[in-house]
């Protein structure tokens, strides 16, 4: 009979207890990580929508401050309920604490993408480019999906 080293029984442990390797990283500004970026191509016209995840390794909170899609707009949304009616409203910034997280993601926090031109469809890649208070830009080559069909699906 086969003993098994401490190392083996770890892994084991963790991929029975549904643990995953991090996210390869898309991008980098500062102590900034990008990763999981993808969009849906638009259902009609130039409007899309765009998703990541941000990650602040840094001892100090930052935020992001901007957003460009190439010739697009590029606006963060969040949602906000009144009288139990939900609806899409601006965000100016988004801030990220230090070694904390924020995921943009369907149905919550995302990025709305207007005036793409030319119009991205599913397989092309869109460039963005972030820009954060503290640590500066990055620019993420996110890959466009039919909607409904991206990695997160």
């Amino acid at each position: 009979m086969r003993t098994r080293r401490p190392a083996e029984l770890l892994g084991v442990a963790l991929l029975m207890a549904g643990c995953r390797a991090p996210a390869p990283v898309a991008a980098r500004a500062g102590e900034i990580v990008v990763t999981r970026p993808y969009a849906f191509a638009p259902l009609i016209g130039d409007e899309g929508s765009a998703y990541f995840s941000l990650r602040n390794e840094g001892k100090t909170a930052d935020t992001l401050v901007s957003v460009r899609a190439g010739s697009g707009t590029a606006m963060l949304h969040g949602s906000q309920t009144t009288n139990g009616v939900a609806r899409m409203v601006m965000i100016q910034a988004l801030p990220l604490p230090a070694h904390g997280s924020v995921s943009l993601e369907i149905g919550h926090t995302h990025l709305m993408l207007t005036g793409l031109n030319p119009v991205p469809h599913p397989g092309d890649t869109l460039q963005l480019t972030l820009t954060f208070a503290r640590g500066g830009t990055a620019s993420v080559a996110v890959p466009v999906y039919k909607y409904g069909e991206g990695p997160s699906q």
